[in-house]
């Protein structure tokens, strides 16, 4: 970028004697901005990478020396394939995808999966006996009955028999996962549908093969969960943003500072359906077979990785203020859950370790 001026003055002729002290100030900050352009940081180039996904966005930052064109072009390339990979076993939108098919496979019958899916699965039949099933992955007969699912919207609220009979059918004990044969085994009726941790999975995933790829300084975002490392192109830590929880605009809630490490938000505020004129979140309770009905809004969890911290604040969500925070501080998770009061204002908690991660200063 070259930085050049002429030898008029329109600013000083419109200003008069303001502009003998303006002037100096302004060109003082556009060299500033020149030489900014000029000399990159000392701490890498943020290179950008954007996209969408099984059904959602991503976002990649990767923080390093400057690339070239074919570089960017090869790294974006890497990037969609590998999502591309995920989707073609964990999606149930692609029918040709495994999770897809083996929803469709006569029950009773082992069906071959890749690896990386029964793993996963693993991970949450885990969070699922932690949580005494808040956290379930076999929920999508009640999300479809609720108008969330691939079905679309409900005119009338479900009665009661169909949400019974939908409960028989939901039940992580449900599912045989056979972790050394990488087979799966359901039984009549059960559905598996993994948008409450894939996305985790997959930024983690991205996190992993990027830095396989010699790239140390890396923040993956992929459907809100995050997975970040090392530093951004200012030399400090990611600074990942907590969502205000509301409705109608976009606002910031707070900042985290995260470093080889995820975070995941779950909320009731975005996707929300009205039947009969009630208003309903689309986290389904797999106990009681309903939606979430209290003034939980909002809960975001720091973990070991984004496909834990994906399924933990969705497990916090559905068990509520009270049982939700004494879950996540029997097992010691770094969490903050955002209630809503009575007057609409926001009542914040925490647990010890989202408290340090809120304090941590970024070198």
């Amino acid at each position: 970028m070259s930085c050049s001026m002429t030898s008029a003055d329109p600013l000083e002729a419109k200003l008069g004697s303001k502009a003998r002290i303006l002037l100096p100030i302004f060109l003082l900050s556009f060299v500033a901005i020149c030489a900014w352009k000029m000399w990159p940081s000392p701490y890498g180039v943020a290179h950008r990478f954007h996209g969408q996904t099984m059904g959602t966005t991503y976002n990649i930052t990767i923080v390093g020396e400057a690339i070239t064109s074919e570089q960017r072009e090869s790294l974006q390339h890497r990037i969609d394939q590998e999502l591309a990979g995920i989707d073609s076993v964990m999606s149930t939108y692609n029918p040709k995808a495994e999770l897809a098919r083996f929803n469709l496979h006569p029950p009773g019958q082992a069906f071959k999966v890749d690896p990386s899916l029964t793993s996963l699965l693993a991970v949450a039949h885990q969070i699922s006996e932690q949580s005494a099933g808040a956290f379930d992955v076999t929920v999508t007969p009640l999300v479809d009955l609720w108008g969330f699912g691939t079905k679309g919207p409900v005119p009338y609220k479900p009665p009661a028999e169909a949400i019974e009979a939908a409960k028989h059918t939901v039940g992580y004990g449900k599912l045989t996962i056979d972790q050394s044969a990488h087979t799966l085994t359901r039984e009549p009726g059960l559905q598996v549908e993994l948008s409450s941790i894939a996305p985790g999975y997959a930024a983690d995933h991205l996190s992993q093969v990027l830095l396989e790829l010699g790239h140390q300084h890396t923040m993956v975002e992929v459907g809100g969960e995050v997975f970040a490392r090392g530093h951004n192109e200012r030399g400090k830590t990611w600074q990942i943003g907590v969502e205000q929880p509301e409705r109608t605009r976009q606002a910031l809630h707070s900042l985290v500072a995260l470093d080889g490490m995820g975070l995941a938000t779950s909320g009731d505020y975005r996707n929300i359906s009205e039947i009969e004129g009630e208003t309903f979140s689309h986290t389904i309770d797999p106990r009681t077979g309903r939606p979430v009905a209290h003034n939980l809004t909002s809960v975001t969890v720091v973990a070991q990785d984004a496909a834990h911290a994906d399924a933990y604040a969705t497990a916090i969500l559905v068990l509520g203020p009270e049982h939700g925070l004494a879950w996540a501080n029997q097992h010691d998770l770094a969490a903050m859950l955002l209630v809503r009061q009575a007057d609409g204002s926001l009542a914040e908690h925490t647990t010890p370790p989202f408290a340090q991660l809120r304090n941590l200063k970024s070198p």
